[in-house]
């Protein structure tokens, strides 16, 4: 039986319609993810979380063939390190029961190696066990009630030099092919939570053991980062982290060889010196009887390192006790608004500390010709902090801050110490007051007097 023309051309216009009714409902379906998808990187991640909805596509669990431990799934936690990339990337179970026990691990050379024969894997399969006694000594922890934990510094998440994704899916081989469960954390960033900070253990056991803290006389922590030379075939380490977290958070520590093949204890360096004589040396020390001046208004200006501690001077004792007007770059942004400010303040008869690092007597030029025209006293602040507590200082004002500053690139401290001229009274100086860092425990809280302590980095 022939169609007519006029039944075809319905039944063309019939399909034709569904073929779009189809196509705008992909479409909605299309635009609904993209929008859904564009509110939660807007909302960003302010606290640890194991909501689905929260992981943005590089969270999401890479596609392997592994298997993982029933209600094991990768979220973000931290908030976010810069746009789309989290602090921290957890793989853990949202029904673990708290532990009272812990084993925690460092990954690459601690439990794996390249398979490869190189320093770095090529992607996620181009792994082995570092020796063959490490999934059954995993294992064994496993049947004796420890809950495992790996966790590994990932700072080219946020560099944009390593994937995420491949170090996720390894993650995951390596935890199918081990059998039993494990947590871990990634640390994307240079921040608070990067070892040897304790911010990554402090989110583990909040977060992912119910608040419950761990015996730490029965839990340990193993990594390869432990200040050793060199001996024998075995290069020197490139770090003292990983024993310095264990110091940190207060658990035992062993090397992979010392732990997995019953080597004796290795001989080792911090590679810094340690917080507490830094601060020792510092609480011995006094501000000098000539800090304040009877002459107002003056234009007072620091000279000195970042976080050297010249930012708390300025606010606790010249603006907070004696009233003075405060320059800051960080708070003004140009060089240019902080001049105008410490103008601005003569003028009305207020004196202004400008708290800058001011290395250079370019630097400091500006400010002394302004004092000159405006007819007042110019001294200077020149800071004497150690180097090396300064650099200390600026990962404890990280710590301090959850990371709301961020440590000053050890290329900020290159570029002082390249740039430093002492200052000296021919510049145009009415004085120059050499202050050193004082360290008053009593003026910081019970939680930052141990932050303080803890060791850090600084300085590499």
């Amino acid at each position: 039986i022939k169609s007519s023309p006029k039944s075809t051309f319905t039944t063309l216009a019939f399909r034709l319609l569904s073929v779009a009714s189809s196509r705008v409902s992909l479409l909605k379906v299309v635009m609904t993810k993209r929008k859904a998808a564009a509110t939660a990187a807007a909302a960003g991640l302010s606290q640890p979380t194991r909501a689905k909805s929260a992981r943005t596509a590089a969270a999401n669990k890479a596609s392997t063939s592994s298997k993982l431990p029933p209600n094991f799934e990768w979220t973000q936690a931290g908030g976010l390190a810069k746009p789309g990339v989290p602090h921290m990337f957890v793989l853990s179970s949202s029904t673990a029961v708290a532990a009272k026990k812990c084993a925690v691990f460092d990954i690459d050379w601690c439990l794996i190696k390249p398979k490869s024969g190189g320093k770095w894997p090529k992607n996620a399969s181009d792994w082995c066990w570092l020796f063959d006694s490490v999934p059954d000594k995993l294992k064994q922890l496993h049947s004796d009630g420890y809950r495992l934990l790996f966790i590994s510094n990932q700072s080219g998440f946020e560099k944009g030099t390593t994937s995420p994704k491949e170090i996720m899916q390894k993650c995951e081989l390596v935890i199918s092919e081990l059998g039993v469960p494990a947590d871990v954390i990634l640390i994307g960033s240079v921040s608070h939570f990067r070892k040897p900070d304790i911010g990554a253990w402090e989110f583990f056991v909040r977060d992912c053991n119910g608040g419950v803290e761990f015996d730490k006389s029965s839990s340990f922590f193993v990594g390869d980062a432990a200040g050793r030379p060199a001996s024998g075939s075995h290069k020197k380490d490139f770090s003292c982290s990983d024993r310095m977290f264990a110091a940190n958070i207060g658990l035992p520590f062993s090397t992979p060889e010392e732990f997995f093949l019953d080597e004796p204890k290795s001989e080792f360096d911090w590679g810094a010196p340690s917080p507490q004589s830094l601060l020792d040396a510092a609480a011995s020390c006094s501000l000098p009887g000539n800090l304040l001046s009877s002459k107002q208004p003056e234009l007072l200006l620091t000279v000195g390192a970042p976080a050297c501690g010249k930012s708390s001077l300025a606010e606790r004792v010249f603006v907070g006790e004696q009233g003075y007007s405060r320059a800051n770059r960080d708070l003004l942004k140009t060089p240019a608004a902080c001049l105008r400010l410490a103008e601005e303040a003569i003028k009305s008869g207020k004196s202004v500390i400008v708290d800058n690092t001011n290395p250079s007597r370019q630097d400091r030029a500006q400010y002394l010709e302004l004092a000159k025209r405006l007819k007042v006293p110019a001294r200077c602040l020149l800071m004497t902090t150690d180097k090396a507590l300064a650099e200390h200082l600026n990962m404890f004002r990280q710590s301090q801050t959850a990371s709301k500053v961020r440590r000053v690139p050890l290329v900020a401290y290159r570029m002082y110490y390249s740039k430093y001229s002492e200052p000296t009274v021919a510049e145009g100086f009415s004085e120059i007051v050499r202050v050193p860092f004082v360290y008053k425990p009593e003026l910081l809280s019970q939680r930052d007097r141990k932050l303080i302590l803890n060791w850090t980095t600084a300085g590499h």
